[in-house]
């Protein structure tokens, strides 16, 4: 697993990390609340998607991590 998510492009981690932050927090929602309409309503509403916030700082920190690994800059 660990070589799959080494030969992943930046991009695509940042997509992939986000969808399961996105899944980790509706489930904690759904098990919170023990209602799917609600989950979806409160995570909407009240949090918005929080992947919008966390992806810009992600996808910089795999940039930069994939940069490093390839030995670009130096």
């Amino acid at each position: 697993m660990k070589q799959f998510w080494n030969n992943l492009s930046p991009i695509w981690k940042t997509v992939l990390a986000c969808m399961a932050m996105e899944a980790v927090l509706f489930f904690l929602l759904m098990v919170l609340s023990r209602s799917l309409i609600i989950s979806v309503v409160v995570q909407i509403v009240l949090f918005g998607p929080p992947s919008l916030f966390f992806a810009p700082f992600l996808y910089k920190k795999y940039k930069k991590l994939a940069e490093k690994s390839l030995g670009v800059g130096t």
